[in-house]
This record gives C-alpha cells, sequence and structure tokens, in this order.
C-alpha cells in the first residue's frame, strides 16, 4: 500500500484478520488476512522465539553469486586454463 519492502512473520498468518494503521495515528484498517497478504506481497521470514520452536522454517532461496568481472580475474581464469 505504501510502496515500500514488507517483511512479515509466519506466524501473522495464524490471525483470521490484521488491523494496521493506515498513516494516521488516529485511524486503522482492518482486513482478512488473506487479502491484505495478496494485496501486499510481503516477504515472509522468521522474526519470532515461538517460530523457531516450531522448526519448520522456510528454507531460505540460495541466491546465486554475481561474479565481478575484473581484470585480476581473468587473468587468473587465463592462468588456470593452462
Amino acid at each position: 500500500m505504501f510502496n515500500i519492502p514488507l517483511w512479515v512473520d509466519r506466524s501473522m498468518g495464524r490471525n483470521k484478520d490484521i488491523n494496521f494503521n493506515c498513516g494516521l495515528r488516529t485511524k486503522s484498517i482492518s482486513m482478512s488476512y488473506e487479502d491484505w497478504f495478496q494485496f501486499e506481497k510481503p516477504t515472509w521470514h522468521v522474526f519470532t522465539e515461538e517460530e523457531v520452536a516450531l522448526g519448520d522454517l522456510p528454507v531460505e532461496e540460495k541466491k546465486e553469486e554475481k561474479k565481478v568481472d575484473t581484470r585480476d580475474a581473468k587473468k587468473a581464469e587465463r592462468l588456470a586454463a593452462r
């Protein structure tokens, strides 16, 4: 909604509804967690000790490391190929 990155603890999904501030301290929005999750598309993460204790943690995707093409790295590759 606010166009900022958002992380949410996996345990929040146990709630039927979610209430959150809508930018004013005197106003809040209440909606189903499922609708909110589909709209916001947050990144799941484990923040609570409860989630750690329960186990069955989500597997983090391994990101490929980007190889930096430097002159020294290319030279080392050429030497290794000999």
